[in-house]
């Protein structure tokens, strides 16, 4: 992968993440339990996040095929993810930051 792409994905995945799954994980786990994990909902990070991903594919038409699949891939996953979150939130009446909601869709 390239080296923005490697570091969206780095950002996404961490050795010190406390459920499986990285950032998408911790979305479902905060989606299930509306319990911050580490300290966080994840919301925002979810939202810039998915905005990195979009820019990166937009930036990278020419990357291989391998990268842009795999950024897809993670992205439709944090997509799913992050809606789900953003459900359960709402419904729950939680706070949600608007800095959440600015994810553009394409």
């Amino acid at each position: 992968m390239l080296m923005a792409s490697r570091n969206i994905a780095g950002n996404m995945f961490q050795a010190t993440d406390k459920v499986p799954g990285g950032l998408a994980g911790a979305l479902r786990s905060f989606a299930k339990n509306l319990q911050p994990i580490g300290g966080s909902d994840h919301l925002v990070k979810g939202a810039e996040t998915i905005t990195a991903l979009q820019k990166w594919l937009v930036r990278n038409p020419n990357a291989s095929l391998s990268d842009i699949s795999t950024a897809q891939t993670l992205l439709r996953d944090l997509r799913q993810a992050q809606a789900q979150a953003m459900q359960a939130a709402q419904k729950a009446g939680y706070p949600i930051p608007k800095q959440a909601y600015s994810v553009p869709q394409k």
